[in-house]
Order: structure tokens, then C-alpha cells, then sequence
């Protein structure tokens, strides 16, 4: 006998013995197995009290009948795949938020997160432990609001005219999926609206198989496949570690290629404007030279002495040559982020460029491995810090925590993210949180009508966006 068959013959059984249950009972929500358990623990009850009244018998078959009626009304469907009437149970959800972190949230039936795992790198600086508990037990469009707010705050979201952020919802039922994607995505561009920030949001719907692809789970179950995203660790360095607890070696690696990256980003940043630095002070030791020699009675011996009086500008050949040496010591102190005062000696910071860095030593960091900047640290801290370079925590910190354990990785990587997050609020959060005033709903309609009138949808513009 099949599963149709007997479930026929049940239904055919129960017909003959009892009355026909109404369309509510039909269309009973299918019940976890936990709340079977609790209902079918409160039926039993029911019954037991009820064969103690004056007509035991008649009432007691009536009520045991039904409520073996309801039984097979909420188990059956759940057993044999119910009917196209019969909507599913939402026992937990998924939502992936891409900004350049990748984050994925669960949250449980009452769409309140439970947990937020780490699907990169970037995520790692991105969720602290702090805004980790911030945003567990929040309403899921709230919490990824927060998390998007975040990621403007770092500087991995564009908050100038450029910005996208895509969310990708897996749900039990298509209106549970849709009321999530509804409200997260008008949450965060409420969040940013407020600001007076254009953030767009791309909207991605997916199936339960899509995620169980996606982690190798055999069950079309969205609890069971929820369930292998809920058991990664949180810190997507922790689930490398994990990966790689039997082989340090491939964990040593990936961590230095990794910090080296991040690591090299920085010191070539820095010996980028030594050369640029350089070579301005150059030029404007040759332009000091021909203004001390143009006229050194009149005007004094160098550019400083010459403009402390006014007479220059009487001169035409004076004045082309101060106007281009401001010019050069404009751009000094761009690079250098400090100014060139009127005590500064053009000589002595041409010779100290020259002494303490030279060209063929930046071409050897840019060459070296993370061994070779670990050995020669000291020399290159050195040489920085007497240009009054500030050399922060998280170069020193990424230098020296090269993993040769796995506990070691862990600790490691940590101190390194939490440097690298405080560095990016440095140079990020003033320009997020500085006042704009907020965008009204049509400004933020006629932002997502020239996205589709300049790329064709919301999908060509985040593969713009985040593919540069």
C-alpha cells in the first residue's frame, strides 16, 4: 500500500466515525514537532479529565476521535508533502547582506536574529564583538540597518553617489521571504536616507536548495540547512583555523598572504610619498637656489626672506617664482600632512629624504616577503619615524604576528582586525557622520530611476559596484 492509499483509507475511516471537520481544522498550520508533542500531551489530558464525567463513555470516544482527527490533520500533511492549501511552517530564515563584507544573518520564526556569522575577511573588521551583541535579538530588517550603518562607518560602503548594498533572502514561504526583503531593504535605505546618503538596494530572492547548495547540505529542509550555516564559527578567521587545524602550514600561508597584502598596501603608501615628497623638496630646493641668486641683496638669501616683504610683487620674474614655489610646498604638505612652516630648513629635509630613504631600498619593500620586513623591521620603523611618519598599531601588529600555532593564528588575526578596524574609523568616520541633510522619499526614487535608466537594473549596478 503506498502513501496515497493509506492515506485515503485513514481519511475514509475517520469520515465514518466522526462529523466533517471544518475548513479550520483542515487548514490547520502543520505544527514543529516539538508543538506535536505539546499539543498531543494537551489533548491526552483533556480526555482523561473529560472520562470522568456523568457519560464517560460516549464523551470520552467522541473526544478521543477528535483528537486523533486533528492529529492527522496537522501530521499528515507534514508526512506525505500536504496540499497545495496548506501553508508551510516558518521555522527559521537566512539572509546574506553583500556590501564588500559579506555577512549572513539567521533569524528564527519571529524574524529576531539569533546569530551573524562572518562570510570574509572584510566582515571579520566589520563585526566587533560589540555590534555582534547590538544586533542579536533584533528584528532582522533592523539588525541589517545596523550592520549596513557599520559599513559606512569603515568606508566599505560609498557614501557619496555610488553605493549598493545586496541582501538575498531564503524563507519557508514566499511571503514570509517577501515581508523580509520588503522591510530590510526599506530599513537600511531609511538608515541612509536619514543621513542624506544614496545607498540603492538589490534585492535577491533564493530557494532552501540554492542554500543547501551553497553548503553542502542534503536535505530540502530550510531548519536542517539553516542549521550548518548556525554551527560555522562567528569569525570567518575561526573557521579557517578550523579548516586548517591539521595543516598549520596552509593556515600560515593563507594568514600571510593575507596580512602581507594589507601590510604592503600600507608601507607602499607610505614609500609612494617619500619618493613623490622627495622629489617636490628637490624642486624646491632648486627654486629657493634661483631665488636667493635672482637678487640675494634685495631680497635676502632664500624663498622665506623674500616673502616676508611685499616688494616681490612688484618684480614679475619674482613673482612667477614664488607663486610656483608655493605650489610645490602646497603639495609637500599634502603628502606629508603637515605644513612646511616659515622655520623650515629646505636643505636639511632634502638631505634628510636622501639619507634616511633611498629609492633603491623602497624597490626592496615592494620586493620583500613578509620573513624579510620581519627581519628588518626595526630598520624600517626607524627610518620612517625619523621622517615623522606615524607607523600605527596595526603595521606593527601585522609584521610580528605571523601564526605557528593554530591558537596563535587566531589571537593574531584578532589583534590585527581589531587595529585594522580602529584605523579605518579613523579615517572614515568623520566624513559618515558629519551632518547632511536628509533625502526625501522622491529623491530616493529618482536615484534608482537614473540607476536603471544608466545600467538597466539593480543587478548590472551592484556588479558595477562591486566589481571596481
Amino acid at each position: 500500500m503506498d502513501e496515497k492509499e493509506l492515506k485515503k483509507l485513514l481519511e475514509k475511516e475517520l469520515d465514518a466515525l466522526t462529523p466533517s471537520m471544518s475548513d479550520k481544522v483542515r487548514k490547520a498550520r502543520i505544527l514543529t514537532k516539538s508543538e506535536q508533542r505539546e499539543k498531543s500531551t494537551q489533548k491526552v489530558d483533556f480526555v482523561a479529565e473529560k472520562k470522568r464525567s456523568k457519560k464517560p463513555y460516549l464523551i470520552g470516544a467522541i473526544a478521543a476521535v477528535l483528537v486523533v482527527a486533528i492529529a492527522l490533520a496537522v501530521v499528515l500533511p507534514s508526512v506525505f508533502g500536504g496540499t497545495s492549501d496548506t501553508p508551510a511552517t516558518y521555522e527559521a530564515g537566512y539572509l546574506r547582506m553583500d556590501v564588500n563584507p559579506s555577512v549572513e544573518i539567521i533569524y528564527d520564526k519571529d524574524n529576531k536574529v539569533t546569530a551573524v556569522k562572518s562570510a570574509n575577511n572584510d566582515a571579520d573588521v566589520l563585526l566587533s564583538a560589540e555590534l555582534r551583541t547590538e544586533v542579536v535579538g533584533k528584528p532582522v530588517d533592523e539588525a541589517a540597518a545596523v550592520i549596513a550603518g557599520e559599513a559606512g562607518k569603515l568606508g566599505f560602503l560609498s557614501t557619496d553617489n555610488d553605493g549598493a548594498v545586496r541582501i538575498t533572502v531564503v524563507a519557508n514561504s514566499d511571503k514570509q521571504r517577501e515581508e523580509v526583503l520588503t522591510k530590510t531593504s526599506l530599513a537600511i535605505e531609511s538608515n541612509f536616507m536619514e543621513r542624506g546618503i544614496f545607498v540603492a538596494v538589490v534585492a535577491v530572492e533564493r530557494t532552501t536548495e540554492w542554500l543547501a547548495d551553497e553548503y553542502g547540505v542534503a536535505s530540502d529542509s530550510l531548519k536542517e540547512t539553516v542549521q550548518a550555516v548556525a554551527t560555522k564559527a562567528d569569525s570567518y578567521f575561526a573557521q579557517l583555523a578550523e579548516t586548517n587545524a591539521d595543516s598549520l602550514e596552509n593556515l600560515k600561508t593563507y594568514y600571510e598572504n593575507e596580512v602581507f597584502d594589507y601590510l604592503k598596501d600600507l608601507l607602499n603608501a607610505e614609500c609612494n610619498k617619500i619618493s613623490k615628497t622627495r622629489e617636490l623638496l628637490h624642486s624646491a630646493k632648486q627654486l629657493n637656489d634661483r631665488i636667493s641668486s635672482y637678487n640675494s641683496i634685495l631680497f635676502g638669501a632664500d624663498y622665506w626672506a623674500s616673502i616676508a616683504s611685499d616688494d616681490w610683487k612688484d618684480d614679475p620674474t619674482l613673482v612667477v617664482m614664488i607663486n610656483e614655489m608655493k605650489a610645490v610646498l602646497d603639495r609637500i604638505e599634502t603628502l606629508r600632512n603637515d605644513p612646511v612652516d616659515n622655520g623650515a630648513d629646505l636643505f636639511g629635509l632634502v638631505m634628510a629624504y636622501d639619507l634616511f630613504i633611498d629609492e633603491e631600498w623602497i624597490s626592496e619593500i615592494g620586493n620583500a616577503t613578509l620573513d624579510d620586513l620581519k627581519a628588518g623591521f626595526d630598520e624600517i620603523i626607524g627610518a620612517l619615524e625619523d621622517l615623522n611618519i606615524e607607523i600605527t598599531q596595526a603595521l606593527r601588529d601585522a609584521v610580528m604576528l605571523v601564526p605557528s600555532s593554530v591558537s596563535d593564528f587566531l589571537d593574531g588575526s584578532k589583534n590585527v582586525i581589531d587595529s585594522m578596524r580602529e584605523e579605518l574609523y579613523e579615517v572614515y568616520l568623520d566624513s559618515y557622520l558629519e551632518e547632511r541633510d536628509a533625502l526625501s522619499a522622491e529623491d530616493y526614487q529618482d536615484f534608482y530611476l537614473n540607476i536603471n535608466t544608466q545600467y538597466g537594473s539593480l543587478e548590472a549596478y551592484w556588479g558595477f559596484v562591486s566589481g571596481r
